[in-house]
């Protein structure tokens, strides 16, 4: 009796392994089984009209724009601009890890040493607002431990500021969470770190991505502000709740997404302040996925792109307790286990996603990567179910 028992046990265990090592030797993928995911979303009423991209073996196997032709929407072309929202932080965090390369920061560096205010800060505790005991350091604001959270009136701040030191001051005066180092909580780091990448570089934050990632890289059509002509690429915003279902033109819902991408605002957010397009953005992965270089030029150095992998707090990401099985690197999720979900990806994929339900993923091991965007604020599981169908089409 136990001889049969004994069996299913071993072929369960070896699924689990198979599971978890998931090998793709093909570039063969079933579209259907992704189409219909694009079309499904639509279909539901999770989604507008939403594009994937899927790169192996540095050849284009998947690319379908699945259009929801409904009214209000907008037809995606190549030329389409998706606000980008937090999928901005890993182009932040290349940047400064450009800087760490020229010997112009540490991750060990007080960040007082860039923004001398912060040399004072504010923390809660049980004993309410007290001074910070630890120093606020570069690697808090990479590894999003620093304390510092999107407080309610972030975005108002923002805008009503003419700079980035303006807004740097306005951010300092809200106490910090817990101190510096103690703990994980997912905030506005990356833009702490767009003013350290000014004041370390000497340049506008900008300047700095446009000259170190954006023009090598061939991303021509990613930045923070665009013109009317341009404003004509944007893709509308697909928004389903309790209270409302259709197209927003503006992409303005609330007080937490009052970016308007007018030439006329002033401010440089990294952490989810960028507009790009699936060919732009499925270059900067491509030079993830190649350990820093693309085509022929070296944007980072391998041992760089490494430490964006290293487990620096636990999960879930971004408080994604639906997406589980995961560390954080350098803010970026770290799939560590995917027998916590049903997933035949394999362990060491990591990515990001954003606000309005983009995402992108990075497997190393199996030599690709995937893009999706769109533009949809619904309470759909858009990471999950794209990179399981992504997975399914194998």
């Amino acid at each position: 009796m136990k001889k049969y028992i004994l069996i299913p046990l071993i072929l369960f265990l070896g699924s689990i392994s198979l599971l978890n090592s998931q090998t793709i030797d093909s570039e063969k993928i079933k579209d259907n089984v992704l189409k219909k995911f694009q079309k499904k979303i639509i279909d539901q009423g999770d989604a507008g009209g939403n594009v994937v991209m899927l790169h192996k073996n540095g050849k284009i196997i998947y690319h379908h724009i699945q259009n929801s032709y409904k009214k209000g929407d907008k037809l995606i072309t190549d030329q389409t601009l998706f606000p980008i929202w937090s999928m901005s932080k890993p182009i932040t965090t290349i940047a400064v890890l450009i800087l760490r390369e020229k010997n112009l920061l540490k991750f060990d560096d007080p960040v007082s040493k860039y923004i001398p205010s912060y040399a004072n800060l504010k923390c809660k505790s049980v004993n309410g607002i007290v001074d910070c005991k630890n120093e606020l350091r570069i690697i808090h604001l990479l590894t999003h431990t620093s304390g510092f959270i999107y407080y309610d009136d972030f975005m108002l701040d923002a805008i009503r500021s003419e700079n980035l030191d303006e807004l740097m001051e306005k951010i300092r005066e809200e106490p910090l969470e817990f101190e510096p180092g103690k703990q994980y909580r997912y905030g506005l780091n990356q833009d702490i770190l767009g003013k350290v990448v000014e004041s370390a570089s000497g340049m506008s934050f900008y300047s700095f991505l446009k000259k170190y990632i954006f023009d090598p890289l061939e991303m021509k059509n990613t930045k923070f502000f665009i013109d009317e002509d341009e404003k004509k690429l944007l893709q509308p915003l697909f928004i389903k709740n309790e209270s409302i279902e259709g197209f927003n033109q503006t992409g303005i819902t609330g007080i937490n997404d009052l970016i308007t991408y007018d030439m006329e605002y002033k401010i440089e957010l990294g952490s989810l302040g960028l507009i790009s397009t699936v060919a732009d953005y499925s270059n900067f992965c491509s030079m993830l996925l190649n350990f820093g270089k693309f085509k022929n030029k070296i944007i980072l150095s391998s041992k760089s792109i490494s430490e964006l992998i290293k487990k620096y707090a636990d999960g879930p990401h971004a408080g994604d307790i639906d997406f589980p099985g995961v560390y954080n690197g350098l803010g970026v999720y770290v799939l560590d286990d995917p027998s916590q979900m049903d997933f035949k990806a394999p362990k060491g994929l990591y990515g990001h996603g954003g606000y309005q339900s983009t995402e992108f993923f990075i497997d190393p091991k199996n030599k690709m990567y995937g893009v999706f965007l769109n533009r949809t604020l619904t309470k759909y599981n858009h990471r999950y179910n794209f990179i399981k169908s992504v997975y399914d089409s194998f």
